[in-house]
């Protein structure tokens, strides 16, 4: 089923026991997403090391008013392999993912990039940083913390919203009925639910101020368009066994170019 601009919603159905209409509340089963995968082979190194550091110093980071330390489950830190910006979520079945994939591939990202510059020189490839962090709610009970990309060429947006659009148009996005919001997700919870099947909330004041600015990645290239299966895989190592990333695998990918 395509879902078209406004369609979030399956239409109204009726119930034998009223004469109003009731609207159902099933959201669409989400298969895949368009985004912009962070981790490329440049981007790779400088990724893991503010992983890492962010790890390792999160752990001795004390609210000032309490003196407690803000305790943070490792499971909630995104992999490196896993960091993208998400440009919209899809519900597809095989035929609309070979057609999502056709006009991944008929898209001209590159004119976009052209007619979105803000200056007559040759416009430069798309490249962003990373800079401090942000939380996606009330920062003292909060599940997700963020970072927002810093394009100073102000085309990344234009052109993520272009894309959205056209997927949109074409039936083969879900409509969320909400501005984009570009973000590079670096905490969650929901990956360290406890026994109740519940993700904690924390209370991450103290690492904001701690990580308001910190560098991620300085002034990186983007170098695809991806249309990404919902849901990251895990790299095991064949020698070892052992879990070394997550990513989401990509079925389909088209290069930014200018």
């Amino acid at each position: 089923m395509a879902f078209a601009r406004g369609s979030w919603f399956p239409g109204p159905r009726w119930n034998r026991d009223t004469t109003r209409p009731q609207v159902s509340q099933q959201t669409p089963q989400l298969t895949h997403s368009l985004c912009i995968p962070l981790a490329t082979p440049a981007s790779r190194p400088t990724l893991e090391r503010g992983l890492q550091e962010f790890r390792t110093r999160r752990a001795s980071i004390r609210n000032r008013e309490t003196g407690i330390v803000s305790f943070l489950d490792g499971r909630a830190i995104r992999p490196g392999g896993t960091l993208h910006l998400t440009i919209g979520v899809m519900s597809l079945n095989t035929h609309q993912l070979e057609q999502a994939k056709q006009l991944l591939n008929r898209l001209d990202i590159g004119a976009m990039l052209r007619a979105s510059s803000s200056t007559a020189a040759p416009p430069s490839p798309l490249s962003i940083s990373l800079r401090g962090l942000c939380s996606m709610h009330d920062p003292s009970r909060t599940s997700v913390l963020y970072v927002y990309p810093k394009d100073f060429t102000h085309r990344l947006r234009p052109v993520c919203e272009w894309l959205r659009d056209e997927f949109l148009r074409h039936g083969l996005m879900v409509d969320v009925n909400r501005p984009l919001k570009l973000h590079v997700t670096i905490v969650n919870t929901i990956y360290a639910q406890g026994r109740n099947g519940r993700h904690p909330l924390i209370d991450a004041r103290a690492i904001l101020e701690h990580f308001k600015d910190f560098v991620w990645l300085e002034d990186i290239l983007l170098d695809r368009v991806a249309i990404c299966e919902i849901g990251a895989k895990k790299l095991v190592d064949a020698r070892t066994g052992r879990v070394v990333d997550e990513a989401y695998n990509e079925v389909a990918a088209k290069a930014i170019r200018v």
